[in-house]
């Protein structure tokens, strides 16, 4: 054990943990100013990177302003891809708002997805006809995304929409936001008393596209590609590619990121150096990666969410994902689901300041039913045959819903102040030691059942021969 923990592959990936973190905390110490003032922008280009949520005041867009990334709330529609003409006041963040601000959080978010400030007061004064490759790329990958809503409404909305009435649910777009969150990601189809509902209860986390469905995808690349006749080289080209397409759809964040990039480096040890990566290296090589890619990921619930929960299930199974070949398959998705809770229980309790208690019997049920749920809403947008699995799909959803309400009315909150490091680092020990040790005492009953079956064996075969005789 000591062996292993001083070997050579341990040391430098520890050497490069130190090293890369030590880069993200000092370029985000040095990346914003000391302070800002806000500037009047007029008649200024912006173009429409991504729209990432809607609430009273409007659409919150994510918008490119020279070569820079800015937060735009408008009451206008606006086209992902297109470039406007707009007028506004820009304010940049500064070293001194996330001292002095309340929104401190929020702006650390924001500068986790490469927003550096907002544009408030904006009047837009005209739209650009002309529309670039890389325009042309948004715009589409958006159109796939509505349409992809477009087909969940269709089933949820219309042709099963007395039948969920039946089922006393009243509001069918919060069918459509299970279907579409497990998918490709976003939570705008929820109402607003249900997406409340569910932060209440900290299942917000289970609304998005994670690792999980990456896997998913990548399988169905892998099977598809084992078949063709193209060289193996071709091959990860293309799963690659796809990989890449996908998150695309359903947008960069950390968990997409970071579970691509395990799985490219994983690959890509093993087709130049003949040798497999285990999953607990790789998975800290992606982080450090993402890391250097955006060092504000280190402020991201995202980012740690996703990281510590991947830790959590190489641990335990020396795997990232779980294995749904295996003939115990729904045991592992329940144990699966039990240790991400586990592992993101202190993220989860620093992000809402407690714990709900319902809460977490809350994701112990949901948790195990997400990965089929995901399955029937990806068959369900296969042509004809998708109305089946849309219906198999509804009954979970509509499950899901029902637990949702009925946990909120007897939700059970307990306040805590925020963790520091040091009580996260012993909680962390805790439960891996736990773990180890849980593991050790399996491993040791596991051996003695041999053991015993192997001692038995004799004394089977002499009794044979004595009636025999």
């Amino acid at each position: 054990m000591i062996a292993r923990l001083v070997s050579l592959p341990t040391l430098f990936l520890t050497l490069l943990s130190i090293f890369t973190l030590s880069i993200a905390f000092l370029q985000t110490a040095e990346k914003l100013p000391a302070i800002t003032q806000p500037v009047f922008l007029r008649s200024k280009t912006i173009q429409i990177i991504e729209k990432q949520r809607y609430n009273v005041f409007g659409s919150t867009y994510k918008v490119k302003l020279d070569n820079t990334h800015y937060s735009l709330i408008s009451v206008n529609s606006l086209n992902v891809g297109k470039s406007y003409i707009v007028s506004g006041e820009l304010s940049e963040y500064s070293n001194l708002d996330l001292k002095t601000s309340e929104d401190s959080s929020y702006i650390r978010y924001n500068l986790s997805n490469g927003i550096y400030g907002k544009i408030d007061k904006v009047k837009i004064e005209s739209s650009l006809v002309s529309c670039s490759l890389h325009c042309l790329v948004q715009s589409q990958t958006e159109n796939l995304k509505i349409n992809i809503s477009k087909v969940y409404d269709h089933y949820y909305c219309k042709f099963f929409y007395d039948y969920l009435n039946l089922l006393q649910i009243d509001k069918c777009q919060n069918m459509v936001g299970w279907a579409t969150g497990l998918t490709i990601g976003g939570g705008e189809s929820f109402s607003k008393d249900y997406l409340d509902l569910t932060k209440n209860l900290n299942l917000t986390h289970l609304l998005v596209v994670s690792g999980f469905q990456v896997s998913i995808f990548a399988a169905w690349i892998e099977v598809g590609l084992l078949r063709s006749s193209v060289s193996k080289k071709f091959r990860l080209l293309l799963a690659f590619s796809a990989l890449f397409l996908f998150a695309m759809i359903v947008g960069f964040e950390p968990p997409v990121l970071r579970a691509i990039l395990s799985l490219v480096i994983s690959q890509q040890i093993l087709f130049w150096f003949g040798r497999k990566l285990s999953p607990f290296y790789s998975l800290i090589y992606s982080g450090l990666l993402l890391l250097l890619f955006n060092p504000w990921w280190l402020y991201s619930y995202s980012f740690w969410l996703s990281f510590t929960t991947s830790v959590g299930l190489v641990i335990a199974y020396n795997q990232e994902y779980i294995l749904l070949n295996s003939k115990k398959w729904w045991k592992e998705i329940i144990i699966s689901s039990i240790v991400a809770l586990v592992f993101s229980l202190p993220l989860v309790i620093d992000l809402n300041n407690g714990i709900n208690l319902t809460g977490l019997v809350g994701n112990i049920i949901i948790g195990p039913i997400i990965p089929l749920l995901t399955f029937l809403n990806l068959f369900a947008l296969v042509p004809l045959v998708g109305y089946f699995f849309a219906f198999l799909a509804m009954h979970l959803q509509a499950f899901i819903i029902y637990l949702t309400y009925l946990l909120s009315g007897l939700s059970v909150y307990v306040s805590f102040n925020s963790l520091n490091l040091i009580d996260k680092i012993i909680y962390y020990i805790c439960v891996v030691l736990i773990i180890v040790l849980f593991q050790i005492l399996t491993t040791k009953l596991n051996s003695f059942k041999i053991q015993n079956i192997y001692d038995n064996q004799p004394t089977r075969a002499n009794s044979n021969s004595q009636t025999k005789t």
